[in-house]
């Protein structure tokens, strides 16, 4: 099969913005897991809370304490 060359280039030109914006979405997303992973090591949090784990309210106000899930016998 025989292409024009302006449509070749056009080819060769999305092709190769395509891959400049799949670096760039993998890029901001690396920065984004690092940025969250330091905010929760500054924050001094653990995995569990960070994951959403279950908390039960207790005393007047809303401060929560972890709550571990104990199996079924």
């Amino acid at each position: 099969m025989l292409l024009h060359p302006d449509i070749m280039a056009m080819l060769a030109h999305d092709r190769e913005r395509g891959i400049v914006t799949a670096a760039e979405r993998r890029r901001l997303l690396t920065a984004a897991r690092r940025a969250r992973r330091a905010y929760r090591t500054r924050r001094g949090t653990n995995a569990e809370v960070s994951l959403g784990a279950v908390g039960v309210a207790e005393g007047t106000l809303s401060r929560c304490r972890q709550r571990v899930v104990e199996p079924a016998r």
